[in-house]
């Protein structure tokens, strides 16, 4: 397992872990091997929002956006927004209620997926570390969206024509005169996943 190898910050080589997993070597020694290959700049976000679990703190992630085909720029979205941190899934008061009247399965991790903290997670077929964490259920709470073409900050309503259609809502596409034939989908996520590479500040 010496042999594993880090390929960028965030990410690990996961063929010696593949291997391990079709010899028979146990989930929680697969665990151990990935907790002590945890990045330091991985390791220090995980130990920061444990050691506010509970809480509410800010965080700053920034991602690529799908588009059109034709569209060859690179399109970004900055998100600040304010999460509650060391918060499990099934242990969301709504969550426990919806398995308990049926309404909700209670599954466990995909395949692939491995539980490193209460809200630290491995997948094994991407390579990256996860965080989970709950989103803020206070109204009061007004996120920060920004975007960016190329780097430089944009309008989103510049973008429409270019933007995917999953990245738009009803009344945007409306806006841009783009056919939709979907529904504003009014359901609320209970968790978002934060892939580490996005996360650009947290406090």
């Amino acid at each position: 397992m010496d042999a594993l190898i880090m390929n960028n910050q965030y990410s690990i080589e996961t063929e010696q872990v593949k291997t391990a997993l079709a010899e028979g070597v146990s989930y929680e020694n697969i665990v151990l091997i990935l907790m002590m290959l945890i990045p330091d700049n991985i390791r220090a976000m995980n130990l920061f929002f444990m050691s506010r679990a509970g809480q509410y703190l800010s965080i700053t992630y920034r991602h690529d956006r799908k588009t059109l085909k034709s569209c060859m720029d690179r399109i970004e979205k900055q998100t600040t927004s304010v999460f509650r941190c060391g918060v499990e899934y099934n242990n969301i008061g709504r969550v426990i209620d919806a398995h308990e009247s049926g309404a909700v399965a209670k599954e466990g991790l995909d395949e692939g997926n491995f539980k490193l903290s209460p809200i630290l997670y491995f997948s094994i077929n991407t390579g990256k570390f996860r965080f989970a964490i709950a989103l803020s259920f206070n109204s009061h709470v007004s996120r920060n969206v920004r975007y960016y073409r190329q780097g430089n900050e944009v309008e989103k309503s510049t973008l429409f024509q270019d933007l995917a259609a999953s990245e738009m809502t009803v009344a945007e596409m409306a806006l841009a005169c783009r056919k939709c034939n979907r529904k504003e989908d009014e359901r609320e996520t209970l968790l978002m996943t934060l892939n580490p590479e996005g996360i650009v500040d947290y406090h």
